[in-house]
């Protein structure tokens, strides 16, 4: 049953019975405030600005022509009294008649306000017990590839791969709730001066027959600023950069094939400790060579020479003329992502839609890239989108740095997790136990922080609102799904719910609208739709679990409220599941 379709229905044909031609699509919504009804229509409100009506006639003749009206009561006999539908007979869309009033809101004038009765949130119940719950089918048979994470293999893994992984990884699993084949790629660069640099600084300290990944991180921040302050320090690293780009057989070259397999791996161990494996991935040495070939067979209609460079007239479409290929013939970041399109087409489609996550400095970047890419191949361009995700930044806390000035990744996932064992030293678990739930509670401080704020608007990682087991953060919907199972641990065993005797809670409403919740996220390419859901999720179950003894057989809704818990766990641990983060049973 699908109550949104059958009102949009009812609403269509109350609209044009009561003699209003609306130009648009009626729409409705989930009030934010839940005394206000299930639903709310501001359709009256629009059409009646449109006509220079009053809206709260338009509303009140449309919600008359849904079916039989009276009013409630006669102390409600006064401006702002609600109308209140009594029976559906009129309109039998299905078996079941599943709203138990409409009115005319007093919260605002031209609302109409749609509340549902207690058979239909009984049968909503049910729709949680379901496999397919926690799933959609926008998308449905639809393929994607989504690439995610695109760290510079001779540096260590640091906070802005840890952003961008998160962003990339949740949006992965948003994607295939809403019914998507995704195949999810990562594009590191293995191929650039920064790379050079640090081969250069690995033979420079002795380091190029063995090495770590805290010498490769030492290694690349002292070759950048040797590559600053000496002429001739530059001058080869400028060589060693020739040397890899031409694969010619040399020392170098040696120490950058042990290198990249090296770091290769490091990177794989990093990304599958918070959750990722990648079904492929493509190198920059392969799409530079392509992007190459491509823009030089374009030369002429899409690419021109300029002062020895090659470069594409952006300024034509309102974006800027950019160089592809350099004075050295060696192809820019705008020349590796054209290749990268060229193999993403070989060898996947076809697909429906091709998704890049990255940075919002790197917004203009990527037009440039869909513009120049569509002018090769107009699916290149349409079938591209683009996520953008913000900056991290810090408060109540800091965080070092080994090298350079951005965190690395593991250390401030490494401080945030003792900081979390700090706070469970009272707990009474076994010591291996806190430091499964430690590391687990820490992912999803971080990942919780990240995901809540809407794609392209920078991030704050607060220590402590952060590792909360109050208020919105990760570790508090985590402690909330804990607390569902506490309670059903301790019943033996519950049947179906019969009929509600008392109010429906909120907590049951609240159930439906996680499926909307997945369709936003994946609607607006944010997976915090679903993160702002389960906080607001957990927010009133915790209500509900204050004022309700929920394991209590005497009460006539006990299997009802029993069944409502266990829905709430399910849909919480699904929710935390989209956005990358695990559950624990205890904490």
């Amino acid at each position: 049953m699908n109550s949104k379709e059958t009102i949009l229905q009812i609403l269509e044909k109350a609209f044009a019975d009561a003699g209003f031609k609306l130009d648009q699509e009626i729409h409705i919504e989930h009030p934010q405030d839940m005394s206000h009804g299930d639903w709310a229509c501001t359709s009256a409100l629009g059409y009646a600005k449109k006509n220079g009506l009053n809206p709260r006639e338009v509303a009140k003749k449309v919600v008359e022509n849904m079916g039989s009206v009276v009013p409630h009561s006669a102390s409600e006999k006064k401006p702002g009294a609600k109308v209140v539908l009594i029976n559906f007979n009129k309109y039998k869309y299905d078996e079941h008649s599943f709203i138990e009033s409409a009115e005319v809101g007093i919260a605002g004038p031209g609302f109409i306000n749609i509340t549902l009765n207690k058979k239909y949130w009984q049968q909503q119940l049910l729709k949680t017990q379901e496999d397919t719950w926690g799933t959609v089918e926008l998308h449905k048979d639809e393929k994607w590839l989504i690439e995610h994470t695109q760290p510079n293999l001779f540096k260590p893994f640091h906070i802005g791969h840890l952003v961008n992984n998160a962003f990339g990884n949740s949006f992965v699993q948003i994607a295939k709730a809403g019914g998507v084949d995704v195949i999810e790629l990562s594009f590191p660069s293995d191929i650039g001066p920064g790379i050079a640099k640090a081969v250069w600084a690995l033979i420079e300290k002795g380091w190029d027959k063995e090495f770590d990944i805290e010498q490769i991180g030492q290694a690349y921040a002292y070759g950048s600023g040797q590559y600053k302050e000496d002429p001739e320090v530059k001058t080869k690293i400028d060589e060693i950069n020739k040397i890899i780009y031409n694969q010619t057989e040399s020392h170098e070259y040696d120490v950058y094939l042990k290198g990249t397999e090296f770091c290769l791996n490091y990177m794989k161990r990093m990304v599958a400790t918070i959750g990722t494996t990648f079904d492929d991935i493509i190198y920059e040495t392969e799409s530079e060579i392509k992007g190459k070939e491509l823009v030089k067979e374009h030369m002429g209609d899409i690419f021109e020479e300029s002062e020895g460079a090659i470069i594409f007239r952006g300024s034509e479409y309102g974006l800027y003329d950019s160089v592809f290929i350099n004075g050295a013939g060696f192809g820019t970041y705008l020349t590796k992502d054209i290749g990268l399109m060229w193999h993403k087409w070989d060898r996947f489609a076809p697909f429906d839609k091709s998704v890049y996550v990255t940075d919002m400095e790197q917004k203009q970047h990527f037009q440039l890239v869909a513009k120049a890419g569509g002018k090769i191949n107009t699916e290149w361009e349409e079938k591209s989108s683009f996520i953008h995700h913000g900056r991290l930044t810090f408060a109540g806390g800091k965080v070092s740095s080994r090298y350079g000035n951005v965190p690395l990744a593991e250390d401030l996932i490494a401080q945030v997790e003792t900081a979390v064992f700090e706070k469970m030293a009272e707990r009474d678990l076994p010591e291996q136990d806190k430091a499964d739930v430690a590391r687990k509670v820490a992912i999803s401080a971080l990942r919780y922080s990240f995901l809540k704020t809407t794609a392209g608007k920078n991030m704050v990682f607060d220590f402590e609102k952060s590792l909360s087991f109050e208020g919105n953060s990760g570790p508090y919907i985590q402690y909330t799904y804990v607390r569902t199972q506490s309670i059903l641990n301790k019943i033996s065993e519950v049947g179906q719910s019969e009929e509600i005797t008392g109010e429906v809670p909120e907590v049951a409403k609240m159930l439906e609208r996680f499926p909307e919740a997945i369709e936003k996220s994946l609607h607006d390419f944010s997976p915090h739709h679903v993160a702002q859901y389960v906080y607001e999720l957990a927010q009133v179950f915790n209500s509900f679990y204050a004022e309700t003894k929920i394991a209590d057989m005497a009460n006539p809704d006990f299997a009802y409220n029993v069944n409502v818990t266990k829905a709430v766990g399910e849909t919480l641990q699904k929710g935390l599941a989209l956005l990358g983060i695990e559950t624990a049973e205890r904490m």
